[in-house]
């Protein structure tokens, strides 16, 4: 189990700081700067988007780990199905996590090639989890992940409002 959680680690540290860095890095070589020059708005709108969507991806791994007996890695991926936590909201919160991560990245840096590379990573990432994660969970949860693939969504939350009753 060690040897997971040090993986899963490695993992997050790729995902949330090495992938990100270089893709600003190489966003500068791309237009030809050296640096960002982040403004108010920006800083603002990144740390809007960004600091939520850190935490549901982050909250996503831990519920990998804790109710799912496994790591987000598909070696070693989760032994039950996870249903709970921030998986009740949608089927995949740490794409989601990652989308508000990487488009506040783009846009603290203020360099919209960022923000189209890290789009693009997440796109990717979107894709695979359709077209073949997907298939793996059903190959593996059986009935079990096709109702809950029916009831929750895809990656977008579904927000509940209730109604007030009047006296």
């Amino acid at each position: 189990m060690v040897f997971k959680i040090i993986i899963t680690i490695i993992g997050i540290v790729f995902w949330i700081v090495l992938l990100p860095v270089t893709i600003a890095q190489f966003s500068f070589v791309i237009t030809h700067t050296t640096h960002a020059f982040p403004n108010t708005w920006c800083s603002v709108t990144g740390i809007v988007l960004g600091l939520p969507g850190l935490l549901i991806s982050l909250w996503a791994v831990i519920w990998h780990i804790t109710e799912g007996k496994g790591t987000p890695i598909p070696l070693f991926g989760p032994q039950k199905l996870i249903a709970t936590g921030p998986y009740t909201f949608c089927r995949n919160p740490m794409t989601l996590g990652l989308l508000l991560y990487y488009v506040a990245s783009g846009i603290i840096i203020n360099n919209g090639m960022a923000a189209v590379l890290l789009l693009a990573i997440v796109i990717a990432h979107i894709i695979y989890d359709a077209l073949f994660e997907e298939k793996e969970l059903i190959q593996k949860f059986g009935n079990d992940y096709i109702r809950y693939k029916q009831t929750t969504p895809f990656i977008l939350p579904k927000i509940k409002l209730q109604k007030i009753k009047k006296p």
